[in-house]
């Protein structure tokens, strides 16, 4: 086998690790912000109610333990947000998903396009250690774990080619 080929199957490898991981972390990005959402709007509505509290007491018949109650429902839903931090756990995998695809879609070029070009094979070999480069980086940056049912889905979506360009698919 000859050494372009050698790099375009190592193009190849680096495409596919950056695609799995990539799309992983962008499905986590996904249900983080289900999570946001899903204690962001309780702890905004509780919160409101909370701050209405005298007039929801006059309304319940002088009920201040409804008042007590939602304060102390708003407090609880408010520390497990601020503990967890599913926004910020959103956009970080969402971020670091977007930079592995952009690395999938740069490998894959340079395997499927720059080996066949003019460039010599040192200059060749130094671009594709540049791409194991990035991926060993993006590995090292934070958030690193991911769910493992994620892969499993991922993985099905990939193989089920929903990821496809329009030019794949022939």
């Amino acid at each position: 086998m000859d050494a372009n080929e050698e790099l375009r199957k190592e193009a190849a490898r680096i495409a596919e690790d950056a695609e799995f991981t990539g799309y992983q972390h962008l499905a986590a990005g996904q249900r983080w912000r289900i999570w946001a959402t899903r204690l962001g709007l309780p702890v905004t509505i509780i919160s409101a109610a909370t701050s209405a509290g005298a007039g929801l007491s006059v309304i319940a018949g002088g009920a201040t333990w409804l008042t007590a109650g939602l304060a102390f429902v708003g407090a609880l839903l408010a520390a497990v947000r601020l503990f967890f931090r599913p926004d910020e756990q959103a956009s970080a995998h969402s971020s670091k998903g977007a930079r592995y695809i952009t690395l999938r879609d740069d490998a894959r070029r340079f395997g499927n396009i720059d080996v066949a070009g003019p460039q010599s094979l040192d200059a060749l070999t130094d671009r594709v250690h540049q791409l194991g480069n990035r991926l060993n980086g993006l590995r090292e940056q934070e958030p690193r774990e991911i769910p493992e049912d994620l892969y499993a889905k991922v993985k099905g979506q990939i193989e089920g080619e929903n990821y496809l360009h329009a030019a794949d698919r022939d």
